[in-house]
């Protein structure tokens, strides 16, 4: 494993897969305020690059371009995927490009890689306070089947996973947006909006892979991580601190809710989503980063950007 930088020798170098992306923005901020050295693999060219950062053009489901990318380095944060609905995309991407990855750190003796996955490996709900490692993934879609899949291989050759809960923030284009998309289209609440979900800020989440990344030891090989808040929070509380209008004013049960998703334009997984506990537990990862608490969520500017860019939450 690589050494840490806890006693004023040697300076880690992270390569950053995905840099650009949502998660990947925010990991490249963290990564890039501390004393380690970084090279954001990228597949174009930032219009305002990070000062002090090594941009590279590099593309996962193209084996040669992550040579240069990877030159120097002691550790790789893995935080480019597909998230569209295209089943050939997720599985060049998702699957394919990070064991295109896998066997670029591998031929370089690189034993750290941190990958960041999802929630959403783990399927419908309900399921509540998951422990990593108790509940076996039961992807629904193909999406987080190639996720999932990506996941196996990563930790079977030592690395390490991270699977955060939903995810808000600036830049935020799936979570937020889907929710409200989801209740506007329902036109009611299930249950008042009960069911409780795990959720983490951008910010936070990138604070802690780039802490993995860094201080990883040969404790850490093949672990797998949660990565959420201290407390859940319900449907009804994230979508009323995000929003002044356009909410629901009636509520239904849940059985009710999926005999109208058809007709709301709605599936049997966005029902799910909006109407079922998705929560885990993340302490197992504040702990190892020492972060025993994240900020409370309720003072975080949660606010989407759009309110009818996608109708999936993309956990």
């Amino acid at each position: 494993m690589m050494p840490r930088d806890e006693t004023g020798g040697h300076r880690p170098h992270i390569a950053l897969v995905g840099a650009s992306g949502f998660i990947g923005g925010a990991t490249l901020r963290a990564l890039a305020a501390s004393d380690g050295e970084v090279t954001a693999a990228v597949r174009r060219m930032p219009e305002s690059p990070i000062p002090g950062v090594r941009y590279v053009l590099s593309d996962t489901s193209v084996p040669p371009t992550l040579h240069s990318a990877l030159d120097g380095v002691d550790a790789i944060v893995h935080a480019a995927s597909y998230t569209g609905p295209d089943e050939t995309l997720c599985r060049r991407i998702n699957y394919e490009g990070t064991r295109n990855l896998l066997a670029a750190a591998e031929a370089r003796s690189i034993d750290v890689v941190v990958t960041l996955s999802t929630i959403g490996v783990y399927g419908a709900g309900p399921f509540r306070d998951v422990v990593e490692d108790t509940r076996e993934p039961n992807p629904v879609t193909v999406l987080s089947a190639t996720r999932a899949a990506a996941d196996r291989m990563v930790r079977a050759q030592g690395g390490i996973v991270v699977r955060p809960g939903f995810v808000h923030g600036e830049g935020d284009r799936w979570f937020l947006p889907g929710l409200r998309h989801i209740l506007a289209r329902m036109g009611a609440w299930i249950d008042d909006g009960a069911a409780l979900l795990s959720v983490i800020s951008v910010d936070e989440l990138g604070e802690l892979i780039a802490r993995l990344a860094l201080t990883s030891s040969d404790a850490d090989r093949g672990a797998l991580f949660h990565a959420a808040s201290p407390e859940p929070m319900s449907v009804f509380d994230i979508a009323t601190r995000t929003a002044t209008d356009g909410l629901p004013t009636t509520s239904c049960s849940f059985p009710a809710a999926l005999a109208g998703a058809g007709a709301a334009g709605l599936t049997d997984r966005h029902v799910d989503l909006v109407g079922r506990d998705h929560t885990i537990d993340g302490t197992k990862l504040r702990r190892r980063c020492e972060r025993p608490t994240l900020r409370a969520t309720s003072e975080l500017p949660i606010r989407p950007r759009d309110t009818t860019r996608s109708a999936n939450l993309k956990p």
